[in-house]
C-alpha cells in the first residue's frame, strides 16, 4: 500500500489547482506541476524566488494583507488575486489560503487557487459587448424618435391643410396612427432596455391609484370611444413595492382592451381580492373584446411576436408589463373571460405581494 507521504504528493501534482506554500519571508516551500505549467517557471527559478515576484503591481497590498492575516492564524476564503506568469501574462486566480501550523507556530501559508483566466476574460469581454450594444440602441432609438418626430409634424401640418382632399386625409391619418405605432414601440424597448440594464429598486405605490390613474390616461387617448370601468379598487387601501414602470403595466392591458372591442362603449371589470393566507393580491382585468385563441395565450407576452394583425398586434408592450411583474416578483397569464369561450374577452391574471404597514397587518382582512 503507498504510504500517506506519497499518497498526498501524488494527490498535489496531479491536481489542476494551483497550490503553493509560502514562508514568513516570503519564499516558496512548494510548489506543484499545475502551477509551473501555467506561470511557466521552473523548480530552479521558484527556489530562488518571493511571492512578491508574481503578483500584479496593483494586488500586492492586498496580497499582503491577507498574508499577514494568515500567518496571525487565520482562513482566507474566496480570495481574488492577478499573478503574472514569467512570459508578463496576467493569470486571475480565486481560492484559499490556510495556515500551516507546528509546535503552536504558522510556518507557513498554504495556498490553493483556480485559474478563472478564460472565465475572467469572457465576463470582461461580454461587459464590453454589452456596454457597445446599449450605446448602439440607444443612438438608434434616439435617432428614429427624432426621425418619427419629423414625420409626425410634416403629417399634422398636412392634415390641417385647407385643401387636403378628403380620400387623402384618411391616408395621412392612417400614416399618422402608424408612426404614432412605431413611436409607442421605440418607447418600449427603451424602458425594456433600462430594466434589463440597471440594478433593480423599488419604492412603496399606491396600487389603486396607479390602476385607477391608467384608466383615466387610457381612456382620454380614445376620443371615438368610452371607457365604462366596473371596479372594486380604491386608492389608498394597498400598498406594492414597485417603480415607475407600475403605471405602464396597467396602461398597456387596458389600452389593448381599448384598442382592440370595436364598440364605442368598452366595458371593462377590474377586480382586486386578497388571496387567502397568502401575501398576494390578484388582480383580474376583463374586457369583451375579441379574445385570444388558446393557440395564441401563450406567445402573448413573448419578446417578440411576428404577427401584426389581429388581437396580438405589433410592439413589445405586453412583453414589457410581463418583466415588470417578474421584477416585482408577481406573475401574469391570460385565461377567457367566460371560461371556454375566448371570443368573449380576456381575462388578464396578476398576482403581486402586497406590502403590509405593520406586522398587524398580516392578520387583516
Amino acid at each position: 500500500m503507498m504510504d500517506t507521504e506519497q499518497l498526498y504528493s501524488n494527490i498535489l501534482e496531479g491536481s489542476t489547482s494551483l497550490i503553493h506554500s509560502i514562508k514568513p519571508n516570503g519564499s516558496f516551500e512548494f510548489v506543484n506541476r499545475a502551477w509551473k505549467n501555467t506561470l511557466g517557471y521552473t523548480e530552479e527559478e521558484t527556489d530562488e524566488m518571493t511571492i512578491d515576484r508574481i503578483i500584479f503591481p496593483e494586488m500586492i497590498h492586498k496580497h499582503k494583507e491577507m498574508l499577514d492575516s494568515v500567518f496571525n492564524g487565520n482562513r482566507v476564503t474566496d480570495f481574488n488575486s492577478i499573478f503574472v506568469s514569467k512570459d508578463g501574462e496576467r493569470v486571475f486566480v480565486e481560492g484559499n489560503i490556510l495556515p500551516r501550523v507546528e509546535e503552536s507556530q504558522v510556518v507557513a501559508a498554504q495556498c490553493y487557487y483556480r485559474d478563472i483566466t478564460k472565465e475572467k476574460e469572457t465576463r470582461i469581454r461580454l461587459k464590453e459587448e454589452r456596454k457597445q450594444s446599449e450605446f448602439l440602441l440607444d443612438l438608434m432609438l434616439h435617432d428614429i424618435t427624432n426621425i418619427n418626430q419629423e414625420i409626425i409634424t410634416t403629417f399634422e401640418i398636412t392634415l390641417h391643410h385647407p385643401d387636403l382632399p378628403s380620400d387623402l386625409k384618411e391616408i395621412v391619418e392612417e400614416g399618422l396612427e402608424e408612426v404614432d405605432r412605431a413611436s409607442n414601440l421605440i418607447s418600449n424597448v427603451r424602458k425594456i432596455s433600462i430594466i434589463e440594464e440597471r440594478s433593480h429598486s423599488t419604492e412603496s405605490k399606491d396600487l389603486g391609484k396607479a390602476i385607477l390613474d391608467a384608466a383615466a390616461e387610457v381612456d382620454s387617448t380614445f376620443p371615438d370611444k368610452k371607457m365604462k370601468l366596473n371596479t372594486n379598487v380604491n386608492e389608498n387601501e394597498y400598498f406594492i413595492m414597485a417603480d415607475e414602470f407600475l403605471d405602464d403595466v396597467f396602461f398597456a392591458l387596458l389600452h389593448n382592451s381599448m384598442k382592440f372591442d370595436e364598440k364605442k362603449e368598452v366595458e371593462i371589470d377590474i377586480e382586486l381580492e386578497e388571496i387567502s393566507h397568502t401575501p398576494f393580491l390578484r388582480i383580474d382585468i376583463k374586457d369583451r373584446g375579441p379574445g385570444i385563441p388558446d393557440k395564441d395565450k401563450e406567445q402573448v407576452f413573448a419578446k417578440v411576436s411576428g404577427k401584426r394583425e389581429g388581437i396580438l398586434g405589433l410592439g413589445l408592450g405586453l412583453t414589457l408589463v410581463k418583466k415588470v411583474l417578474e421584477n416585482y416578483g408577481g406573475q401574469i397569464r391570460v385565461e377567457d373571460r367566460v371560461q371556454g369561450e375566448y371570443t368573449k374577452g380576456v381575462n388578464y391574471v396578476i398576482l403581486l405581494r402586497r406590502e403590509y404597514d405593520s406586522d398587524s397587518d398580516r392578520g387583516g382582512r
